[in-house]
C-alpha cells in the first residue's frame, strides 16, 4: 500500500505544482490590478507631494537671524 501511495504522489506533485504555480500568478495579478492599481493611481492624482496647490502647516519654523555682528556670532550663549 505505500508503494501505490508513493507512485501515486510522485505522479501528482508535478502536477499540483504547475497548477499551484498557475494559482499564484493568477491571484496575485488579480491582487495587484483589483487593490493595488487604484490605490497606486488614486495617491498619484489626487496626491500633492511638492506642496505646489497650496500652503500646508509644517512643524518647522522660520529662521530668525539674531547676531548681527560677528561678535554676537561667536559668543555661544
Amino acid at each position: 500500500m505505500r508503494t501505490l501511495w508513493k507512485r501515486l504522489m510522485a505522479w501528482w506533485m508535478p502536477i499540483a505544482e504547475v497548477i499551484g504555480n498557475f494559482m499564484n500568478r493568477l491571484f496575485l495579478s488579480v491582487f495587484y490590478f483589483i487593490i493595488v492599481l487604484p490605490f497606486g493611481l488614486a495617491v498619484r492624482l489626487f496626491s500633492d507631494r511638492l506642496a505646489i496647490k497650496g500652503v500646508r502647516q509644517t512643524g518647522w519654523s522660520e529662521f530668525q537671524d539674531r547676531s548681527s555682528t560677528v561678535d554676537k556670532g561667536k559668543l555661544q550663549f
